[in-house]
């Protein structure tokens, strides 16, 4: 109900230069997968589409997808595929450079594929937090460089004599585009 307010009053406090934006990105990212009994580390590249709402000099509200290749093998001998949904809220700042510095919290969820005897999928949810700066190119484009740090908490799995809560931290470097209407 907390997150709901919070949407809500961001909504209305955004005022009439604010926009509806189209953006995606490639991200490098670095996971560190922890478990009881493994840790393991997992590189890989991160497709990212959004769609937003706000000004570029102000706030703006974000939903954005993502789907990273997955080869960590640390839940099952086959990790595959991770999709996810993310929801952040967004404060930039005009300092009349030519790029606006910001920065950005939110929460995710999504599920990863994997070859577990009792389930295909496990899921996971979490927080992020990230900052970066807009390049503005036109009135209507500008590029975007960005870091995300996600915290997740996967699925309570069974590793056979326990079960177990694993966790991970992400780190995420982009680099994207946004197109605003």
């Amino acid at each position: 109900m907390k997150l709901f307010l919070l949407f809500f009053i961001l909504l209305s406090s955004l005022y009439s230069d604010a926009k509806l934006y189209v953006g995606t990105s490639v991200a490098y990212q670095y996971e560190i997968l922890v478990t009881p009994k493994k840790k393991g580390f997992n590189i890989t590249n991160n497709l990212h589409l959004k769609v937003g709402y706000g000004d570029i000099d102000a706030y703006a509200v974000e939903f954005s997808f993502d789907y990273a290749k997955n080869d960590s093998n640390i839940l099952s001998e086959n990790d595959d595929t991770k999709y996810g949904f993310n929801v952040e809220l967004l404060k930039s700042f005009n300092f009349d450079l030519f790029f606006k510095p910001y920065v950005k919290a939110g929460f995710n969820a999504g599920f990863m594929s994997t070859s577990r005897a009792t389930n295909n999928n496990v899921t996971y949810g979490g927080f992020n937090f990230g900052g970066g700066a807009f390049i503005p190119v036109s009135e209507h484009v500008d590029f975007e460089l960005g870091y995300l740090y996600k915290r997740i908490t996967y699925e309570q799995i069974n590793l056979l004599d326990q079960y177990v809560k694993p966790a991970s931290d992400q780190s995420n470097g982009y680099v994207g585009i946004n197109f605003r209407f």
